[in-house]
């Protein structure tokens, strides 16, 4: 029923006395339903960005030509300062200490690889070197850290797939209209160190083949920066070291 349709048909409202007690009873309960209702939608909003990013982030990126990136990039994130190659950036968002939200930075695999000096299984077929992930650094969505996002989103919203996934990674499909439609989480424990990825359907027909790197997870390096790290479905097989990957490379760039 419309709400226009409810207003026509609706009984008069009755009133009714109350006491001087239950005025702050209500009042207090209505309070507390506001901030859960602030709270859920400020959550709502940290979860719409990371998707946000997961599905456009290949597609906004600036031509580099056009581009005249400084030298070196200085960057301040709260507490957490960076420094590293300008030629770096996906687009001119650094400019020297300057205070920052986010910046993303593109690098080939292989030089993750060589800065801890390890294998990858795609070694043995020589595509290493074919592969390029992009890192997001941002500051950390203070109501995020209030949500334990596996157990809170994504194990209620998913379901699992029999097959798993690669290298021992079990596979959950998420729901249809979840919010996360058309996406595969992957799991994994290594030594009690949990990987949790999403990346978006590549199956035929499903009109996500156009993303280059489909795929992201989330690494907390500080309590001032995070990581959001964008790759390729065939480094999925590397998940046992990417997360010490990409925290040994934000190390490398971080002077304090």
């Amino acid at each position: 029923m419309t709400a226009l349709a409810y207003g026509r048909h609706r009984r008069p409202l009755r009133s009714f006395p109350t006491t001087t007690a239950e005025n702050p009873r209500r009042g207090l309960v209505s309070r507390m339903l506001f901030a859960l209702f602030i709270l859920a939608a400020v959550v709502a909003a940290g979860f719409s960005v990371l998707d946000l990013a997961l599905r456009t982030a290949d597609q906004v990126f600036v031509d580099r030509a056009a581009l005249n990136p400084p030298a070196q990039a200085d960057l301040t994130f709260g507490n957490h300062r960076v420094s590293f190659p300008g030629k770096w950036l996906t687009s001119p968002v650094a400019l020297e200490d300057e205070m920052a939200v986010t910046a993303s930075i593109s690098l080939p695999y292989e030089k993750l690889l060589a800065l801890v000096g390890a294998p990858s299984a795609l070694d043995t077929a020589g595509e290493a070197k074919d592969h390029t992930v992009v890192i997001r650094m941002q500051m950390p969505v203070a109501a995020q850290e209030e949500v334990d996002l596996l157990n809170a989103v994504y194990l209620p919203k998913s379901v699992p797939v029999p097959a798993g996934g690669p290298a021992g990674l079990s596979a959950r499909r998420f729901r249809d209209k979840t919010g996360y439609d058309n996406e595969v989480l992957y799991l994994g424990d290594e030594g009690g160190r949990l990987f949790v990825a999403r990346c978006l359907d590549q199956s035929p027909g499903s009109g996500n083949d156009l993303v280059r790197r489909p795929c992201l997870f989330v690494h907390r390096i500080s309590a001032d920066v995070e990581a959001v790290t964008q790759f390729e479905p065939a480094l999925l097989s590397d998940w046992r070291q990417l997360p010490s990957l990409v925290e040994a490379l934000i190390r490398s760039i971080t002077v304090r």
